[in-house]
């Protein structure tokens, strides 16, 4: 089994790709639609929700309506943007969306980030 990959994102408002915000130790989440932020670096960054959404959670049950945002997510150079939420405390998360708009993987051998073709059907 593997362990928990942790990455370092560098965050960025959509609208001022400028005003960005370095956060470390986030768990690369395989299941996870959105990416979980601290609030405090939402805040910082001025990025203001654009809907509300609830969500399920690992153990199955559904959280209350939440703000939505958008940012862009960069690590390696490589950048996406996802929806993301703020938590006061708990576990900041990088989405499976992220990490595959990124064009990256989580490399089963060293439970490390990796660069994956990015594929396109036409």
């Amino acid at each position: 089994m593997l362990g928990v990959t942790r990455v370092t994102v560098k965050v960025c408002r959509v609208d001022h790709p400028e005003k960005c915000q370095t956060v470390r130790d986030l768990v690369v989440d395989t299941h996870a639609t959105a990416t979980v932020l601290p609030s405090e670096v939402i805040a910082k960054l001025g990025i203001k929700p654009h809907s509300k959404r609830a969500f399920t959670i690992a153990d199955g049950t559904s959280t209350e309506e939440k703000d939505v945002s958008s940012a862009l997510i960069e690590i390696d150079g490589r950048k996406t943007s996802d929806d993301i939420i703020a938590v006061d405390k708990g576990i900041p998360l990088l989405s499976v969306r992220a990490l595959e708009g990124l064009g990256m993987q989580v490399d089963p051998k060293t439970g490390k980030l990796s660069k994956s073709d990015t594929s396109l059907l036409l």
